[in-house]
């Protein structure tokens, strides 16, 4: 089965233009130009566009796409080269959750502080975002501040969540010094996630009060 480009694009749905692009960065074959007529494109370019667009749709990068293409039509390649392709792309995706995580927890923070009825000039988001610019470094120590009378906490020297329990923090560790990432699991069950659960809920109630 032959097909025009525009064709290939409406059953793969993308646009003309996207075909073109994945051409340009060597995802896709662009078949020769007869000396009369439109190139002819088979059914495997569509397939290959699904392919694509699923990959992008797991979080993969074009670079990274290409590589499993490359493992695809490689003869030699087993499942195992390709599970470690996902694993790394599992470990980074765990890694910028821990990360958001964080950031999150800042966030929600300095939210907390600003009852939402004063003047623009005293707003404590803006004064924090203006005299933090570490935020979440700053909040981290004010935190540790906090709690030092009233319970030990461990933190992971890596990626520098906070752990009520020994344990935890040295899982926290060993994963991070590991694969160079956080793990989402481990992650979930420090002091800043469980500061998010609180905060959260305590701002619905003012909202809706």
């Amino acid at each position: 089965m032959k097909m025009t480009i525009s064709q290939v694009a409406q059953l793969s749905g993308v646009g003309v233009e996207t075909v073109r692009f994945y051409e340009r960065a060597g995802l896709l074959n662009q078949p020769a130009r007869p000396e009369t007529g439109y190139r002819q494109y088979s059914l495997d370019a569509v397939k290959r566009i699904q392919f694509i667009k699923r990959a992008k749709e797991l979080g993969f990068s074009l670079k990274e796409i290409a590589e499993l293409l490359t493992l695809r039509m490689e003869p030699a390649t087993t499942c195992a080269d390709v599970k470690k392709q996902a694993q790394a792309k599992m470990d980074e995706i765990e890694s910028k959750i821990a990360s958001l995580l964080r950031i999150k927890y800042a966030l929600a923070h300095i939210a907390a502080r600003c009852s939402g009825d004063t003047p623009r000039e005293s707003c404590p988001i803006l004064e924090a975002l203006e005299h933090e610019p570490v935020a979440v470094l700053a909040l981290n120590e004010n935190r540790q501040e906090k709690h030092m009378e009233t319970v030990e906490e461990y933190q992971c020297p890596i990626c520098q969540l906070h752990f009520r329990e020994k344990s935890l923090q040295q899982q926290c560790e060993t994963w991070c010094r590991t694969h160079n990432s956080c793990n989402l699991h481990i992650a979930s069950q420090s002091q800043e996630a469980q500061k998010i659960a609180q905060i959260r809920p305590k701002q619905l109630r003012e909202e809706q009060a």
